[in-house]
């Protein structure tokens, strides 16, 4: 085949690429912290079932049952964001890093009212919303350690927690 031939065939190959693409619509990347590979000692945490934008959203990261889970200071990690200023997205991400591997318990904590504390009605039934790692069931109050408990391996981890209001 002359060389002017080939030249002619993938000059018409790459118009006839180019137009397909330019009349495909182009899917919506993913977020990328959803999607980004995780880091050695990485927790990734996402939260769904806000209802609402008012107050804080809290997410605590226990390594042991003491304060377990609405002491904040007894929490090895905590991040807290302002839900007016977050993006307004169905799910919010939080990453905490360089976390050693081993035996951990996360809560989230809808501060509906922003007064920094979970506040709980009678028998300690949390009045604002709340959710756990392994999003255990809440009948009476919310979640014991033990249940909400997993173990990051040193590679790291994404865990979902879904809010739920009383």
């Amino acid at each position: 085949m002359p060389e002017a031939r080939k030249r002619a065939r993938l000059a018409a190959v790459l118009a006839a690429v180019l137009a397909l693409s330019a009349a495909a619509p182009m899917a919506a990347p993913a977020p990328p912290a959803a999607t980004a590979p995780l880091a050695p000692g990485e927790l990734r945490v996402a939260v769904t079932g806000l209802h609402d934008r008012q107050g804080w959203l809290s997410v605590l990261v226990f390594d042991r049952a003491e304060g377990f889970p609405h002491d904040a200071e007894q929490a090895a990690h905590r991040q807290r964001c302002r839900l007016s200023d977050a993006p307004a997205a169905a799910t919010l991400v939080f990453h905490f890093t360089d976390l050693a591997p081993g035996r951990y318990a996360v809560v989230a904590l809808h501060d509906a009212n922003g007064n920094r504390r979970l506040d709980t009605g009678l028998f300690g039934k949390p009045r604002e919303p709340i959710g756990a790692s392994n999003n255990p069931a809440m009948r009476f109050g919310p979640p014991r350690f033990d249940r909400a408990a997993f173990t990051l391996p040193a590679e790291g981890a994404a865990i979902d927690i879904a809010l739920r209001g009383f």
